[in-house]
C-alpha cells in the first residue's frame, strides 16, 4: 500500500489501480478540527483509485478518534468516526450533475490535482452529529445537569450577596 501524496492527480491513481494510506493530524482538517473540543487526535484513510469508464473513483474508509463539545454539560465528550466512501471526481458543477446518484462528487481543479485535506475534510464534517451529548449522563457534570432538569421558576441552590440587604431595609 503506498502513501497517498499531500497533493495528486486522481486520474493517475486511478489509471494504477492505486490502493494508498494516508495518516494526518486533526489539525490539517481546518473547517473540521473547528467543531472540535481538541485540537487531538489523527486522521486514517485508506483509498482505492479505479476507473469507470472514463471516469476515476476513490472508494475508501476513514476513522478517527476526536473530542466534541457535549451540549448538554459543555464539557468534551469522545466521537469515534469509521466511515465508507465512494467519490467520483469532477471538473465542473455541470460535470457533478452526470454523476451516477451513488457517488459523492469531488471537484479537481483545472491541473486535475486536488489535496488530501480537499478529498477528505467534507466526509470529516459530514460524520459529527448534529446534536452531541455523552452517551451516559452520567458521564456529565453533575451541577450542570441538576440546573437543566430543576422545575422551571424554581430557582437553582444560589448564593445571593445581596439577601441581608432585605433585614436591613425592614429596620
Amino acid at each position: 500500500m503506498e502513501s497517498l501524496p499531500s497533493r495528486f492527480n486522481p486520474v493517475e491513481l486511478a489509471r494504477a489501480r492505486q490502493h494508498c494510506k494516508v495518516t494526518l493530524p486533526v489539525t490539517h482538517f481546518t473547517r473540521f478540527s473547528e467543531l472540535l473540543a481538541s485540537q487531538g487526535g489523527d486522521v486514517v484513510a485508506t483509498v482505492e483509485f479505479s476507473l469507470q469508464g472514463r471516469r476515476a473513483l476513490a472508494n475508501g474508509t476513514l476513522q478517527a478518534s476526536v473530542e466534541v463539545t457535549c451540549q448538554r454539560c459543555v464539557k468534551p465528550a469522545p466521537l469515534e468516526i469509521a466511515t465508507e466512501f465512494t467519490f467520483g471526481f469532477v471538473s465542473s458543477e455541470e460535470d457533478a450533475e452526470s454523476l451516477d446518484e451513488k457517488l459523492d462528487p469531488v471537484l479537481i481543479d483545472s491541473n486535475g490535482e486536488l489535496t488530501v485535506v480537499d478529498l477528505l475534510e467534507d466526509e470529516l464534517i459530514l460524520q459529527v452529529p448534529q446534536r452531541v451529548v455523552h452517551s451516559d449522563e452520567e458521564q456529565c457534570d453533575p451541577t450542570v445537569i441538576d440546573a437543566v432538569n430543576a422545575e422551571p421558576g424554581v430557582p437553582a441552590n444560589t448564593h445571593n450577596p445581596f439577601s441581608g440587604l432585605d433585614e436591613l431595609l425592614k429596620n
